[in-house]
């Protein structure tokens, strides 16, 4: 019988800070990690105890992963590799984790949101310094920027980047999928801590109503207190004339916003050349 594997991440010429991960099926023998790494000689050792106590923490008690490392940080392999692990059907089916509150403050109601920042959610280069160029918010995005059958493995990679590193002062938004795949998103970010979700092409209040009622389920399910906020992204002739009644279906919502390029489409405006 062939054993079950399942393969995440990404390596060769232009990538960086990744690694690709294979997670292959062993009845027995514990956790064996195959590393092909140039810093094998500084942080092999860590990268293999961290991928064993990863594992092991989520219920796998013998595997055989192979690493290909391209410069990826601690983040970047936990995600890659639970997300291969996940598609090998190693693991049970993902359960809300009982995470402390984040330690950083809340975001405010009121705060300015003049710039905010995209990256790619399934590129963890972008993400690593993102801090570092003053934006009033960093917007992790698994909608466009994402292939589809890609999805998996950028929650995981966004949800583990909210967690592990410093963005500053930052507002962290996450722009979720439309509904319903976006359901399935915020199962896996909320419960990371992030400060507000975009929600795209939003046409009626019911949709904003349905994540505020996610939202407000995992936020009680996980004990916590801080707020996590939504912003509605309007990008329809639709979603502009309900715009006020997006606006004031639900507490969470602290404005609103607009996707051009969806809007001039949908409006039928030519584009710019």
């Amino acid at each position: 019988m062939r054993s079950r594997s399942g393969e995440a991440g990404f390596t060769g010429p232009g990538v960086r800070s990744d690694l690709r991960v294979k997670v292959e099926e062993r009845e027995r023998g514990g956790i064996v990690v195959d590393l092909v790494s140039r810093v094998e000689a500084y942080y092999g050792n860590a990268i293999r105890r961290q991928v064993r106590d990863q594992l092991e923490h989520l219920g796998l008690e013998s595997a055989h992963v192979t690493i290909n490392d391209m410069g990826a940080l601690p983040f970047t392999i936990a995600a890659r590799v639970e997300t291969a692990a996940r598609r090998a059907g190693l693991l049970d089916e993902h359960h809300l984790d009982t995470l402390s509150e984040p330690d950083r403050a809340p975001s405010e109601r009121r705060r300015l949101r003049r710039s905010r920042l995209y990256l790619p959610g399934n590129d963890p280069k972008y993400m690593v310094n993102a801090g570092l160029y003053g934006s009033d918010a960093l917007i992790l995005d698994l909608e466009d920027s994402v292939h589809p059958a890609e999805k998996d493995g950028a929650r995981l990679l966004v949800a583990n980047a909210i967690r592990r590193l410093d963005f500053g002062p930052a507002e962290i938004m996450v722009r979720i999928n439309q509904l319903p795949v976006g359901l399935e998103d915020l199962a896996t970010v909320i419960p990371s801590g992030p400060d507000l979700i975009l929600v795209p092409k939003v046409e009626d209040p019911s949709e904003i109503e349905e994540v505020d009622r996610t939202i407000a389920r995992m936020l009680e399910e996980l004990g916590w207190q801080r707020p996590i906020w939504i912003m509605p992204i309007l990008e329809s002739a639709l979603g502009v004339e309900m715009a006020f009644d997006i606006a004031r279906c639900c507490d969470r919502v602290v404005a609103l916003t607009v996707g051009l390029e969806d809007l001039t489409a949908n409006l039928g405006v030519p584009g710019s050349a």
